[in-house]
């Protein structure tokens, strides 16, 4: 599993792996697709046998890079959402991942910048 360095700019093209929310590890339960309820849900639990991205709706453009595959389709999305607890734990902050261009709020924004040693 790749490392990643505090006060570092990742590489947005590379997959954060457990730092994301549709990352599955091995011995996770998950229930692929949509339900009505959590109990539904429950019922439809599988355990995870391999690791990898859970995300089932598109091409992520970051689970690309990780198979290998250089040129991802130009169909393919960013589809990273963090997963905040695992970030925490790193002592990474909830952004890390985040793709700059995309944050609107300007506290956010100033608080990255601060953050990768960015101010203007």
């Amino acid at each position: 599993m790749k490392t990643w360095k505090k006060h570092q700019r990742p590489d947005l093209q590379v997959c954060p792996q457990s730092f994301c929310f549709f990352w599955e590890e091995v011995g996770d339960q998950v229930a692929p697709g949509f339900y009505s309820s959590v109990a539904e849900a429950t019922r439809h639990l599988v355990t995870v046998t391999t690791s990898g991205c859970g995300f089932r709706y598109g091409q992520c453009r970051r689970e690309c890079s990780l198979e290998g595959i250089a040129s991802p389709s130009p169909e393919a999305k960013d589809f990273y959402e963090p997963c905040e607890p695992r970030l925490a734990k790193s002592d990474l902050p909830d952004f890390y991942f985040n793709d700059p261009t995309k944050i609107r709020n300007e506290e956010t924004k100033a608080e990255y910048e601060r953050y990768f040693g960015e101010e203007g």
